[in-house]
């Protein structure tokens, strides 16, 4: 079940990496419009001598700036991650302001809160998905053992039966019930009515 979660759930891992790209090429370029080439060591600059004595300037976090797009990707993808985001932020606090703080708040609930969030929702929905499957295959099996449905194909949209359950004159034939079209739990239903 497990292997099979991962390969399923690569195609929407896609679509949310996607996702994920976005917000953080997008709170790159706003960090690169705000605080841009305000984090320096040039000792000509009189910002550098600003972050002098906070946590961002003692932990040497220069490299993680706003200064061209790839170093805010990757405090982005820092925070993201929520890897010291707390010294990073000092760092921004003290060549700006304190609203910049805002700008962490927003990242934290879009970045992390909403989009890490879809992340782990996907991966758990389909990972149910793949069990509640894999039960409805064992439950056909034990069905079979009995002797009601004697095949359940691999996608569970069509059942092949023996007609020995119906009504007189068909009891000699073989039929094939067909769900396609609808969603899983659907199929299980329409299922559960006939081979109960």
């Amino acid at each position: 079940v497990m292997s099979i979660t991962f390969i399923g759930v690569l195609p929407a891992a896609g679509r949310v990496g996607l996702l994920l790209f976005c917000v953080v090429y997008t709170f790159s370029a706003i960090g690169m419009y705000f605080f841009g080439g305000n984090i320096t060591r040039d000792p000509n600059n009189p910002m550098s001598y600003v972050l002098e004595g906070t946590d961002f300037a003692d932990n040497f976090y220069w490299a993680n700036n706003f200064n061209d797009l790839l170093s805010g990707i990757n405090v982005c993808f820092n925070l993201l991650v929520i890897n010291n985001w707390n010294e990073m932020e000092s760092g921004i606090i003290a060549i700006s302001n304190k609203y910049s703080r805002y700008f962490f708040f927003f990242f934290f609930v879009c970045g992390v809160i909403l989009v890490n969030n879809l992340v782990v929702a996907i991966v758990v929905d389909f990972f149910f998905n793949e069990l509640e499957e894999v039960d409805t295959e064992k439950n056909d099996v034990e069905k079979e053992a009995r002797g009601g449905v004697k095949k359940l194909s691999r996608g569970g949209t069509n059942l092949l039966f023996d007609g020995g359950k119906l009504p007189e004159g068909k009891k000699h034939h073989q039929y094939v019930a067909s769900t396609r079209g609808l969603t899983g739990l659907q199929q299980k239903n329409v299922m559960s009515k006939f081979f109960v």
